[in-house]
This record gives structure tokens, sequence and C-alpha cells, in this order.
């Protein structure tokens, strides 16, 4: 069931020891417990550790642990009873997160704005959240592609789009070999680079 967080976490650890060690305040234990919570797809399991998962977000966020405070804003955009004043606190915690060192916070922020859900969209602001992790992130690296690809904030420039997806697939080649997986962003910049190619043979 956890061969993807096995490898994350270069050893396996069980459940109930991840548990043992979170409740005597261990925050890596915490982070690693509720990660495998996101990240499970098995429906019995995320059900079993739900309460645990929040109780630990919770923690997590008040001892200012840059995690919790995304996993906390998660948990806000995915109620559906959520309000704009919630938007707005799950915006401030992922910026709250990317200030305090867990830059994701910042690529969080900007998909918001990219998408254009629960808030306006905001093309600028999403570029500056995704250049904030432009050599870092092959999710930001990838949607800064995007935005070179459609002329979004930036001018159109199919070279840029091009470096930009290349760069995602570098960085995902590199977390492949640390961890073993790499996300979904690889497959999509691999075909955008594709077709890049695609229409320059053709010009």
């Amino acid at each position: 069931m956890f061969s993807f967080l096995e490898k994350l976490f270069n050893r396996p650890v069980s459940t109930q020891k991840l548990m043992k060690k979170a409740d005597k305040g261990n925050k890596d234990a915490m982070v690693k417990f509720v990660t495998r919570h996101y990240l499970s797809e098995d429906d019995v399991y995320v059900k079993a550790t739900e309460l645990k998962a929040k109780e630990y977000i919770s923690k997590l966020t008040l001892g200012e642990h840059s995690a919790g405070y995304i996993w906390l804003a998660d948990m806000i955009l995915k109620s559906e009873t959520r309000t704009e004043k919630d938007v707005l606190t799950a915006m401030k915690l992922y910026k709250k997160a990317g200030d305090e060192g867990d830059e994701f916070g910042y690529e969080c922020l900007g998909q918001m704005y990219f998408e254009g859900k629960d808030i306006p969209a905001d093309y600028e602001k999403a570029f500056k959240c995704f250049s904030k992790l432009e050599n870092t992130s092959p999710g930001s690296q990838y949607m800064l592609g995007e935005m070179y690809r459609q002329g979004l904030y930036v001018d159109k420039d199919m070279d840029k789009a091009r470096a930009c997806y290349d760069e995602t697939i570098r960085l995902d080649e590199e977390t492949f070999e640390q961890c073993g997986f790499w996300d979904d962003f690889y497959d999509r910049a691999k075909a955008r680079v594709h077709q890049y190619w695609e229409i320059k043979a053709v010009e």
C-alpha cells in the first residue's frame, strides 16, 4: 500500500509507529503521517486516519511548522462550505508557509491565481509566485512554461516555454534519482516539448 511513500521516505515505517512518535510530539513523524494520509489512494485507510491527520495538522500549525500551514489551507479549500473569508485565510496560510521556507506554499498560491478558482484569476501574481521557485520546483517551472506558451501576463514566447518544460523534465529526473518517483508534470512537459519540435519542423 505504501510503496510510494516507502520510496519517498527511504524506509518503510508502519502507521502505528508513526502515530507513537507523533503522539510524543515528534514533528517529523507528524509530517510523514499527514503526507501518507494525503497521498494514500486507499479510501478505507484515508477515512481511518482522517481524525489523526487533522489533529497533527493543528499541532504542526500551532507549532509554527510550515507544512502544517499548507495542509490546513488544503483542508479549508476542500470544504464544500468554505466562505470567501475561508479562502482568504487559506491564501494567507500558503503565503506564510512560503515566507517561512516551504516554497511549495508559493506554488499553491500561484495555482489559485492561475486557475481563478475561488478568487479572480490574476496572471501577474501567478507568474510572480511561480517565479519564486524558478529552478527548484517542476510544477512551478511547468506553469511558467504554460504562461509563456499562452502569452499570459508575459509575451508569448515558445522558446522560453520550451526552456521551462526542459527544466521541468530535468528537475523531475533529479527527483526520480533521489526518491524513485516523479509527478505528472514530467509527462506533461515531455508532451509539450514534443509539440514544440513538431511545430518547428513545419515552420
